[in-house]
């Protein structure tokens, strides 16, 4: 009696898709991180181009990139929370800026916002399809397991 295995193409599928969660992992971590670092760099750009430098508006200038530093090293925990944190951070930032300098304060600085809206949007749309996968696969990140089907043949 000779066995074939049918399903031999996919003996290295858990370790494959191991591989490809850490490397969606990095890229969201690394884009927390960019995020912040553009929060800081339009911050300083435009405490230049105003001239007031004081120290609570550096202050506050810092509050949005260390936000977006703690979520990186969240996600490394718990992905999910780090990135439902980062979709309300960027929706905050938006009702804040409308709130605080009025509606036409949300086309200035299209650029910074266009990057913004892209890193998120990039991201964390295959990361929340990613998560919401897990959930609803059981109570810890558990991979599809392909059967191994076994064919005999008889000679």
């Amino acid at each position: 009696m000779e066995q074939q295995n049918l399903l031999e193409p996919y003996e290295g599928y858990k370790e494959t898709q191991m591989e490809l969660l850490a490397i969606y992992h990095k890229k969201r971590r690394n884009n927390l991180l960019i995020t912040g670092l553009m929060f800081l760099i339009a911050d300083c750009i435009a405490m230049a181009v105003r001239g007031n430098a004081d120290s609570y508006t550096i202050l506050g200038s810092i509050l949005f990139p260390l936000l977006y530093t703690g979520l990186a090293f969240l996600s490394l925990k718990n992905e999910l929370a780090a990135v439902i944190g980062a979709v309300i951070l960027v929706i905050l930032y938006f009702v804040l800026t409308v709130i605080i300098s009025g509606p036409a304060a949300l086309f200035s600085g299209w650029i910074f916002k266009a990057v913004l809206v892209y890193l998120h949007i990039s991201s964390y749309g295959q990361g929340l399809l990613l998560c919401w996968y897990f959930i609803m696969s059981g109570p810890e990140p558990l991979l599809i397991e392909k059967p191994k089907l076994k064919l005999t043949i008889k000679s």
